[in-house]
């Protein structure tokens, strides 16, 4: 697209949907566009919210109430536009075929299909988000789902829950708010289309059930599974292993409680002079330094920083 002109694309619906309440819409230029687009939007509508790269605003159709626009901006990239269209397509259906890849390891988003590395010792301490691939088709096909069903479209609700259910892959039980965390427990039991599935289901006879006996045994076979399908995953995520092996080895010869040990500063001290550390010493430098001569360099600044103070 050229600077200064965005493109507006709506995002696609059930064709049996009775009223509409608000309109989606994915939105691809440069990323100065999108800036001079939202000081704009802002000013002409003052009752608005923005939630990271959504922007939603009411507009005055004469009605009870404001008809709303949710403007989805997906960058300038071709293909991410493609995949925003996917995942956001046909209201929770991208959301609700998300268990099935979350499942298996997976995160499925208007990105595409990403490996979230983590810190095996801090499973909260997320590494990277590694691209498995963006490309819709191979999405789909890697979850059992036809993507040429899915391009045909959905009449009704039941259509789109019936699509959801057709992976081999697919276990009512991965969706009941009694299996999720908290956070998405509290995100999806707003969600109306989510409610309704759930009811659905438990009024479906002969649905799928995937059964697996270990949790992560099937997560192993599952990336064991992606390697091999995406050779351009499989350089990503060992690039990415390395960043973590790489992360591992620093923390091991530097962290809080050695320096606070060598030095005996704590709290906002202790950070302010790791801060200042780590500018003068790179984590290349860490990674090939040993523990004792890290402790020596600590022990040399430490000496230098009293020194100044004076």
């Amino acid at each position: 697209t050229s600077s200064g002109a965005p493109v507006f694309q709506p995002i696609p619906f059930y064709t049996s949907k009775d009223s509409f309440g608000d309109l989606d819409m994915v939105v691809m230029c440069e990323s100065r566009d999108w800036e001079r687009l939202l000081d704009d939007l802002k000013k002409k509508y003052p009752d608005h919210s923005k939630n990271g790269n959504v922007f939603s605003c009411g507009v005055d159709v004469g009605k009870d109430t404001n008809f709303q626009i949710d403007l989805i901006y997906v960058g300038e990239n071709f293909g991410e536009r493609q995949m925003a269209l996917t995942y956001f397509a046909f209201n929770d259906l991208g959301n609700l075929m998300g268990r099935i890849y979350h499942r298996a390891g997976f995160k499925y988003g208007h990105k595409g299909l990403l490996r979230v590395v983590r810190d095996e010792e801090n499973s909260d301490h997320i590494i990277e988000e590694v691209l498995v691939t963006n490309e819709p088709r191979e999405i789909f096909e890697f979850g059992g789902y036809d993507y040429d069903e899915f391009l045909d479209g959905f009449s009704t609700r039941e259509d789109i829950f019936n699509y959801v259910t057709s992976s081999p892959y697919f276990n009512r039980d991965i969706y009941l708010f009694e299996n999720r965390n908290a956070k998405a427990r509290m995100r999806d039991s707003k969600r109306v289309i989510y409610n309704e599935f759930l009811k659905w289901c438990s009024e479906s006879d002969d649905l799928p059930e995937f059964q697996t006996e270990d949790k992560e045994e099937f997560r192993r076979e599952q990336i064991q599974l992606a390697l091999e399908k995406f050779p351009e995953f499989r350089v990503r995520y060992e690039c990415s292993l390395k960043k973590l092996l790489k992360s591992k080895t620093i923390n091991e010869k530097f962290n809080g409680n050695i320096v606070s040990e060598v030095t005996g500063l704590s709290g906002r001290d202790l950070g302010l002079f790791i801060r200042d550390f780590k500018s003068r010493w790179s984590d290349d430098d860490l990674f090939v330094l040993s523990k004792e001569a890290i402790a020596i360099l600590i022990k040399e600044a430490y000496s230098e920083r009293t020194k100044n103070s004076f």
